[in-house]
Formats: C-alpha cells, sequence, structure tokens
C-alpha cells in the first residue's frame, strides 16, 4: 500500500515532486531526489536523511527528471 512518508524530507512547500530510484544491490533501499537536495532511505522509505553531495560553488538545483544510482 501507498502512504505519504516525508519523516527526514525538507518542509513539502517549495519542493518540486520528487524523482525516485532504487539500487538493485541495496535491498529497501530508496533514493529521491528533487529541488531541495538528494536523500535517501535505508528502510522502504518510511524515513529519510539527506544525502551531503559537494555541489559546485553557485550550483542550485532545479527540476530533477532523472536519477541514477551507481554502485561504488
Amino acid at each position: 500500500p501507498w502512504y505519504q512518508a516525508q519523516v527526514g524530507l525538507p518542509d513539502p512547500k517549495g519542493m518540486l515532486a520528487s524523482v525516485l530510484a532504487v539500487s538493485p544491490s541495496e535491498p529497501g533501499v530508496f533514493y529521491a531526489a528533487n529541488n531541495l537536495g538528494v536523500f535517501r532511505s535505508t528502510n522502504n522509505g518510511s524515513t529519510w536523511e539527506e544525502s551531503k553531495i559537494p555541489w559546485p560553488d553557485g550550483f542550485t538545483l532545479g527540476r530533477v527528471n532523472d536519477l541514477v544510482v551507481s554502485p561504488e
């Protein structure tokens, strides 16, 4: 079943729709990206943590159209 899960995500005011991705090598792990950041959930989307990405100076996120998860 679907339910709204936003624990750990920023306030939805001003947030554009998130793009979701999964990694086959990480069961139960989801990734979400939107104009406010990139987030990771390790419990099937119940809670989220922001991924600290060192964006270049002056870079701002806009509408996210796609998200790819690459194994390290």
